[in-house]
Order: structure tokens, then sequence, then C-alpha cells
């Protein structure tokens, strides 16, 4: 006989400095239509503004539902993910980040549907519609997503891509097997953990993508605002990146080709660099590109820093 009480899926919300966007956050899961339980995780990295206290509000609420963790210090992003998944009990888990919101009230229970029906899957995801600062919206995140399964092979060779904060998986936090891996694979970066994971989820198994966009990405890259796009340069980004892919090439023991996610990051970081004439970041991304893969990049650079100024030429445009 099934447990009444069993919790079904693990939300996990993380934040920092996120007042003004967590109660869409919240509220949309708490809008979720389902015939099983869920938990909702609240895990705000010690911010100076109110998003805590907010968070507060919502836990003293609904007791039944929200579990909120207080932190002494401010972990990073990383960091903070891990330890709310580690208190996670659900079947399933998914996080969702406190500046995003969730815009389809049954996306739980139709992610859950298919994972119930189809164990052999991992985890199931879905596109993000993308908005822009003024609530517009820009189109549809990730721009390679399509329908159907999502194989290790298709996600490292970026001829297919997923969001991480999109899917619902398996929750591995409940597997000791895969806990020590999950610690390490946190560990490469204070900030970036989605492709990573991305990755670790893939070797376990496939992950099946459906068409809707049941949740919005908030894109802010803003002077003002306080998430990583606007806390940091391009190449910065690209340079955590790099490392995480660096790591994860060693860690995988060069058993998988990273050679698509190498070409786009040390690309990117070093165009973004010599437009800013910052010429030692510029030749920094040369030297850390893997040996067996530098060449190859060098000698495509001039056609892939084409086609980025003519995007940006056509973003300006738009």
């Amino acid at each position: 006989m099934k447990n009444k009480n069993e919790i079904k899926v693990s939300v996990i919300i993380i934040s920092y400095k996120q007042e003004k966007y967590i109660r869409d956050a919240i509220e949309s899961v708490l809008n979720q239509k389902v015939n099983f339980n869920y938990e909702i995780i609240l895990a705000d990295d010690c911010s100076k503004d109110n998003t805590y206290k907010i968070m507060e509000e919502y836990a003293k609420k609904y007791p039944k539902i929200i579990k909120l963790l207080k932190r002494e210090k401010n972990l990073g992003a990383t960091q903070n993910e891990l330890d709310a998944s580690m208190h996670s009990c659900g079947k399933y888990i998914t996080k969702l980040e406190g500046d995003d919101y969730w815009i389809d009230e049954e996306k739980l229970q139709k992610q859950v549907d298919f994972l119930e029906n189809n164990p052999e899957y991992i985890g199931i995801t879905h596109p993000q519609q993308g908005r822009n600062s003024k609530n517009k919206i820009v189109g549809n995140f990730p721009i390679e997503f399509e329908e159907g399964d999502i194989t290790l092979e298709d996600f490292c060779s970026s001829k297919k891509r997923y969001s991480y904060t999109a899917t619902v998986y398996k929750n591995l936090y409940k597997d000791p097997k895969h806990i020590e891996n999950i610690k390490y694979l946190m560990s490469l970066d204070r900030i970036v953990e989605d492709a990573q994971l991305c990755v670790y989820l893939l070797t376990l198994g496939k992950i099946k993508a459906i068409p809707e966009p049941m949740m919005v990405y908030r894109i802010r890259n803003e002077e003002g605002e306080t998430n990583y796009n606007s806390t940091h340069t391009i190449a910065e980004i690209q340079d955590a990146y790099l490392n995480v892919y660096l790591a994860l090439d060693d860690f995988f023991e060069h058993k998988y080709n990273f050679y698509k996610k190498f070409e786009k990051t040390v690309t990117l970081g070093f165009a973004y660099s010599i437009f800013k004439f910052k010429w030692k970041d510029a030749i920094n991304f040369i030297k850390k590109c893997p040996k067996k893969y530098k060449l190859k990049i060098i000698l495509l650079m001039p056609i892939n820093c084409f086609k980025i100024i003519i995007r940006k030429i056509k973003k300006r445009e738009e």
C-alpha cells in the first residue's frame, strides 16, 4: 500500500537578493494542480534585502509544504543549492531560481506522470519562455531546443541543449553512490552548476524534451541587477564555463567529446576580451584550450568571431 504522506517532488528554490521576484517564484509553485504531495525548500543565500523575510512569511503560512533554510553566511549558489537538495525527501527533484517562475499550473503533474510511466528516463525537460526587464517575450530558451530524446552525445556535441532548471529528474540526493560525485561537481565553481549537472544526468540516462514552455526565464543583464549575468562580463562567464568543462573532461577521464563546448567557451571568451582590448585575457583563453583541440579552434577562430559580430549587429538592430 502506498504511503499517502509520500513526497513525490522536492522543489528547490534558491535566491540571492531577489525580493522583487521571489513572490512570483513561490506562488507559481503553490499554484500547481497535482494529485500528489510535494515540498518546497526555500534557501536564500544570506541576502541583505528582504528576500528571506518574504520566504519566512510563506513558510509560516504553508508549514506543511515549505521548508525554510537559514544561512548564517553567503555560501555561493552551488553550495546553497547542494545543501538545499540534501534536505530533499522527494522521489523526484527540480530547481527554480528565485527570479524565474512557472506559467503552467500542470507543469509538475505532466512531468511526474511521464517519469512514472517511463522509468527508463532520468528526467524530463521543456523550453523556457524568455522575458526581458519590460516583461516582453523575446523567444524560447535554449534556442537550440528540440523535442524528443536528449542523449549525452547530443548535449556534448551541442546538437541539443536543455535547461537544468526546467528539468524534473530522479532524486540522486537520496542515493549515496551519487552524492560524492555531485559534491565534487558542485565544487567546480561557486556559481555555475548547470553545465556539470546537465552532463552528469545524461551519463545516467536519457532526458525527454517536450515542446511546451512551462516557465519564464527572466533575462536580466543590465546594470543595477544582482544576478550572475548582470554582475559578470561575458568573458568572465565563459572563463567559468571553460574551467568547468576542463574539470569535467578530467573527471570523466576524457571519455566524452567536449570539443563543441571548448570551441564555444574559448571563442566567445577570446572574442569579447579582444573587443574590450583585454589582450592578456584573450591569450589566456587560448592557453587554457586543451592541446588536442587548440589548433582546430584557432583555425576556425576568424570565422566564428565574424559570426559573433554579425549576431551582435543583428541584436542591436532588433
